[in-house]
């Protein structure tokens, strides 16, 4: 009988010593992709949160709002109508270091193209997100266990 508590205890600390934290410390291996590496994860600044996936739909966006519900956007690459506003999506750079988007779309007859630069410091806890190649255009936002299902519906 003491054979059996002693696996069962030992069975239920192994199972225990992962955290999110060493999950993506563990997911920090320079082979693998952006989108590998931060496969479900989540960071937020204010009343923004961006959350990455390795696969079609790679990025979502929610932007908190008070009355109306938050805003919710899926991004995958190709065309995507957005209240009526059609954008081309397009990876840039999927690397193991950023992840680099653009998006093209005409506005009063010009045609735009704006890009997303986001990358990870080296505990995977701090995302900065550079807007069209700027230095001076830097945002950044921390790690989240807030899922993007708890936002939006």
């Amino acid at each position: 009988m003491k054979k059996f508590i002693f696996l069962f205890l030992g069975l239920a600390i192994m199972s225990c010593g992962n955290s999110d934290d060493d999950t993506v410390t563990d997911n920090l291996d320079d082979n693998l992709s952006f989108l590998e590496k931060y496969d479900g994860f989540g960071f937020t600044y204010d009343d923004e949160y961006f959350y990455f996936s390795d696969s079609s739909i790679f990025l979502r966006r929610v932007e908190l709002a008070d009355e109306d519900g938050n805003s919710c956007v899926e991004l995958r690459e190709g065309e995507i109508n957005v209240d009526g506003q059609v954008f081309i999506v397009s990876i840039v750079t999927n690397n193991s270091s950023s992840l680099l988007m653009e998006y093209n779309y005409t506005f009063d007859g010009v045609n735009y193209t704006d890009s997303f630069e986001f990358t990870v410091n080296s505990t995977g806890n701090i995302l900065s997100l550079k807007y069209d190649n700027d230095p001076n255009a830097i945002d950044t936002f921390t790690k989240t266990s807030t899922t993007y299902s708890s936002l939006c519906n």
